[in-house]
Parts: C-alpha cells; structure tokens; sequence
C-alpha cells in the first residue's frame, strides 16, 4: 500500500476523456421531456410523447430528431450506435438515421436503419434492437454530436393515416 510521499515513475500518458462507451435509456427519461433536455439532449422538429414513450414524427408528415450531448473528440473516433426502438403504423414504412453532426440543431442522415418491427395493433410491446455492427459514424472536433432522427412514411389505411417511431435506447461505442 502506497503512503503518502511515496513516488511512482512510469512513462507519460495522454487520455481523453470521450464520453464514449454512451448509453441513454429515453423510455426512463421520456416520461419527462424535461429530464431528455436536463440530461443534454436537444429534441428537434416534430416529437412528442405518447404512453410515456419519446416519438419522433407522427402522422408520416413529419420528422422528428434528437441530438446528443457533445463529445470531447480532439481526433476522429470511429462509433457504432445501437438502437432500441419500434415503429407504429396503420399502413406505411420508416427508417430510423443515426449520423454526426456539428450542432444541437443541425439534422444528419447517414447510416440507415430499417426492417424493424411494425405494430398494427397498438402502440405498446415490439421493441427491436438493432446492433450498429454495420454501422460507422465519425465524431470529430467539427463534429461532436450523435443525430437520431426518423421520418414515418404513411399511407393510407382504410380511411386513416398514423405512423409513429418511439425511440427507447441508445448506446454509442467505439467501433
């Protein structure tokens, strides 16, 4: 056991603190949208809350999106980001995008996700999580935030439209 004056040599290292591995439980926070915002995210465009669950776009008109906290990224950090999530709908499709950005404000598009489950019967149960394995996203010092956005794409289904993307984790590794 080491006491006080005692001195340890060894070669010099230089470590950043990244923030990353991340992982942000939004169903836990999203029964209060104030907790998202009190935790860092910023909620852009089109979103709300139903069932105590955080939904970006409804009605498959519009497009939701949030932005993560910054990152301390003094070089580029390859990432991968896993996604809990599921999609609602009475007729339609959605793809849900993960990409860096440069601000709380600014919108990305890049890495794709889609093929997750579809709920016709309501808006409860059907969680997929999609692994980013496949996946890539560049922080950066230009670049330090994480985007998750999805636009729903409606159609009509006897009458009615309504198409919805709960986000309810995410999780930002290294790759």
């Amino acid at each position: 056991m080491l006491k006080n004056g005692y001195t340890i040599e060894s070669n010099k290292y230089t470590t950043h603190i990244t923030g990353i591995p991340y992982e942000y439980d939004f169903y836990a926070g999203g029964v209060n949208t104030g907790n998202i915002q009190a935790d860092g995210w910023t909620l852009n465009g089109d979103w709300t809350t139903q069932s105590k669950q955080l939904c970006l776009g409804h009605s498959g008109t519009k497009s939701g999106y949030v932005v993560s906290p910054k990152f301390h990224t003094p070089a580029n950090i390859n990432t991968t980001t896993t996604l809990t999530h599921k999609y609602y709908q009475l007729g339609g499709s959605c793809t849900a995008y993960v990409g860096a950005t440069s601000s709380p404000s600014t919108k990305v598009q890049t890495n794709e996700y889609s093929g997750f489950n579809t709920l016709n019967t309501g808006a409860t149960g059907g969680l997929t999580t999609h692994k980013g394995n496949d996946t890539n996203v560049v922080l950066s010092s230009t670049n330090p935030y994480m985007c998750i956005s999805a636009k729903p794409k409606a159609s009509i289904f006897g009458g009615i439209t309504q198409s919805y993307y709960y986000l309810h984790k995410a999780l930002i590794q290294y790759r």
